[in-house]
Order: C-alpha cells, then structure tokens, then sequence
C-alpha cells in the first residue's frame, strides 16, 4: 500500500445522552436536508453496526463509513474519514449508544471506571473517544421526554466530565408541547450551549425494529421509502441546518495519509450474495476486494437458482437469514449450487449469515449443507468484539493469523466449530468451520484498515481461476 495525504472536510458528530433516543433517524433527515441544500454530504457511524449506515446511504446516495476504534484501530480511524469524505462539503458522523457509552474489551483497553478521574473521562470506543480522535465538535440529542430540570444537570454532567471534548449545540427530542419546550429553553439559559433544535413528540415519526435493531431500509416497499422521506422532513422542520453547519465549521483543519490500495491480481470474479435476508455489508469491504482485482456480481439467494457462473469466490454477508429462512429452504437448486461449488474448491467466505445458509439447517429447514451444524434462532444475544485467532489455514486467513472483527446474533450453531480462537469479554472459545476452500464464523471483519483477510481471499480465488479453465461453471 501508499499513502497519499488527504484533508478531512467540516465535520459534526450527532451523540445522545443515552442509546434509543433518535441518533439514526435524526442523522439521516440532517444529512437528507444538507443534501437537499446543495451540500456534498459525506456520513460515518461510530462503532460497528450495519442497519444505521444503511440509512445514511439512502438520505445521500453514497456509503457511510464506520468509525471504530477496536476495529480499525485509533490510529487507522482518521484515514478512513479522509477517504470516506473525498469530494465532500461536509461529514455527518452517527454516534453509538450514549455518549459516554465505550466497549470494555479487558483492562488493558477498556476505560477502567475505578480511577474516577472526571476531568478526562473516556470509554474506549466510545463516541466521545471517536471525537477527540477526529477532532470534531458533538451536537447532542437530548430525550426530553418528561423532564425539564434533570435535562439540564445531565447535559452539564456530559459538559464538564471531560474537560478536552467541546459540546457545541443541543437538540431536544420528544417534546410533549410548547410550554414544554418554553421550559426547556429557559432553563437551558443556565449553559453555555447552543440550541440547535428541538423535535415535537410524534409516533408517526418513529420506525420499527427487530431484535438486531431497526428493520433494514433494503426492506422497504415504495410507500414505506416514501414515508421515510417525509420522516426526515418532519424532522428537520425545527432544526437550524445552518447553525449546524456552523458548528461543524468549528471543527479544526485535519490531515490524513489515506491508503491507496494495489490489486494483487485481474479479472477475478466475485459473487456476493445479496437481498434483504443478506445485506450486513461493510461498503469499504466491497471496495477493498474491488480495489484488489475482484469484479463482483450479486445475486439474490431468495430468488436466484443459482449462484452466477464463470465466479472465482463467493462472499456471503451477514443479515437476516433466519427470517427468511423458509423461503431460502424452498430455493433447493440454489442450495444444491452452493454445496456443488464448495464440494468443487471455491473459496467461500460466509460471515455470520453465510454461516447459517451453508449450515445443515436453520430453524429446521434444510440449508446448503456445507458445514456440519444445525442453527436456530434463541432468545439470547451474543455480542462483542472479538480478537480471532486461526486455528488453521482458510480462505481468509493463514495459520496463527490474529483477526480483530466483532459478533452479533441471536442464532446459536450445534456444534460451534473449531477452526479459530475467539476472545471476548465473554472469554475464550472455539468457533467457525471449514470445508475445503470454504470458511464460515459469526466473525464480522471490517476490511477498512486491515485488508489482510481480503488479500488471502482474492489469492485464493486467484489459485481457483488459474486451476479451471475460464468457460467452466461451478
């Protein structure tokens, strides 16, 4: 890889006192409404989710990036801004959970609460973490929702806990009526932070969820877009777009050596499994296989008989295998397909929801048969990052290879696998299977940073070409 220096735009962190309280739908209408003045909008997600993005790109039309500090390493997370934010006027960056809200991976990198230090206090990973590192001004969500005093001591709290992190404006959410918001904004008077909006109380504004989070916009019909539209122009009704511009204008002037990635090989063909049951993918991931020689094809497990021909690698993504399940059982010529070509030594990379589809069987009905384990969706999550240790040589990986990548699900795999290490919070355990050229885990691996994992999959696909002559299908 080269580094070419790059200067990161204007840039604004939406951040909340606490998760659930409006970032994701109140992020996108703001990056909607700058859109629609005219700006270049580029957006980002601190942390590692999948769904929120998704938003981001439909209020613009271009990939968010995430920001995540385990991950991509807080050296890595400005480089990624910079590259994500070319051509634009101005960044959008999507907080996680509260502000103050970290990921204690152990002690060594988790924020020990102990010291009690209130003068810089700072979870790892978390959202005011992300800030300093980018050097961005926090506009924060305020869930007012009955409250008018408590709002201001929590704000104050969040203002003075560390003494480096400026927080430049306020939105207040859930305003029950206009002598509500009267009482907010006078006693509000009492700090020295900007009201940059407020949002009224409003159930129409609101958006289901499911049980990884809010259902995916990929999922939506025309009428549900269409009212998605007029959510974000609801919301921004009330809010001060230019002030907000403003603030992001305090952010100060940044550089970053962005990494210009080299193709290691040409014309290789990828599949990517793509549909509503299969769409947790990492934009920069799909890039960095491009950016290393792979062309990708999608194709729709739910409806495609099979998987498209003349392929040196399959990805599959992670989703929402588990609710479509029964109508990926009754696609048998695609499942029949997949396990042809994995029998045949295609290099298959199955993240979490690839896992399940190359499972035995999911929720009982048959999946491609490819790994020997039964699924089924629990009542209990599994989430965390996770540090993987290879076990043995895959598609992705060399023996005694360390790969930083994170899980979240609610199904559980009988048995678990063995071909990695996985530590977490949660300890050590082994996890993941292989069969020949194909890989499968629960592990999500975020290429942005680390394209190693890439690097070995487009090496296989490359072997895979040269052992096949090009007109042969799998």
């Amino acid at each position: 890889m080269i580094s070419n220096l790059t200067n990161i735009p204007k840039r604004v962190i939406i951040a909340a006192t606490a998760s659930n309280s409006g970032k994701t739908v109140i992020s996108a209408a703001i990056m909607a409404k700058l859109a629609k003045m005219g700006y270049k909008v580029s957006a980002a997600k601190v942390g590692p989710d999948f769904i929120d993005p998704m938003f981001h790109k439909f209020a613009i039309g271009r990939d968010s990036i995430n920001l995540d500090i385990f991950l991509s390493g807080e050296a890595n997370v400005n480089a990624l801004l910079a590259e994500n934010s070319t051509g634009s006027d101005i960044t959008v960056i999507e907080g996680v959970l509260g502000l103050f809200d970290g990921a204690s991976i152990d002690e060594k990198l988790g924020y020990d609460y102990r010291e009690r230090n209130l003068n810089s206090f700072l979870p790892f990973g978390s959202t005011a973490h992300v800030a300093l590192v980018t050097k961005s001004p926090v506009v924060l969500v305020v869930d007012a929702k009955s409250s008018v005093g408590s709002c201001v001591a929590t704000v104050y709290g969040f203002s003075k806990i560390n003494k480096t992190l400026q927080i430049k404006g306020i939105i207040f959410n859930n305003i029950s009526s206009k002598a509500h918001l009267n009482g907010l904004l006078d006693a509000f008077k009492s700090l020295d932070i900007p009201i940059v909006g407020h949002i009224y109380r409003d159930d129409r504004l609101s958006l289901k969820s499911r049980h990884l989070g809010l259902i995916p916009v990929d999922e939506y019909d025309t009428a549900t877009l269409n009212r998605l539209k007029g959510i974000a122009d609801k919301i921004t009704e009330n809010i001060d777009i230019r002030k907000l511009v403003e603030i992001s204008k305090s952010a100060p002037k940044l550089q970053s050596a962005t990494k210009l990635v080299q193709p290691i090989a040409q014309n290789i063909n990828i599949a990517v499994a793509k549909s509503k049951g299969f769409n947790f993918y990492y934009g920069i991931n799909l890039k960095r296989l491009e950016q290393l020689g792979a062309q990708l094809t999608f194709f729709d497990p739910l409806k495609d008989k099979s998987i498209p021909k003349d392929i040196h690698g399959l990805y599959i993504g992670g989703g929402y295998p588990e609710i479509f399940a029964e109508e990926i059982s009754a696609n048998a010529k695609l499942l029949t397909n997949i396990k042809s070509a994995a029998v045949n030594n295609l290099p298959i990379f199955a993240e979490c929801g690839g896992l399940l589809l190359l499972s035995t069987s999911l929720n009982d009905r048959s999946m491609a048969d490819v790994f020997p384990t039964t699924i089924n969706l629990t009542d209990k999550l599994t989430l965390g990052y996770v540090s993987a240790t290879f076990l043995s040589e895959t598609c992705i990986s060399n023996k005694g290879d360390i790969v930083k990548g994170h899980e979240y699900h609610y199904t559980q795999s009988k048995p678990i696998g063995k071909v990695a290490k996985f530590s977490s919070r949660n300890g050590v355990k082994n996890s993941g299977f292989k069969f020949k050229n194909s890989f499968g885990s629960y592990l999500h691996l975020h290429l942005g940073s680390d394209i190693t994992p890439g690097e070995h999959f487009i090496k296989k696909a490359s072997l895979f070409k040269n052992s096949y002559r090009e007109s042969i299908s799998v």
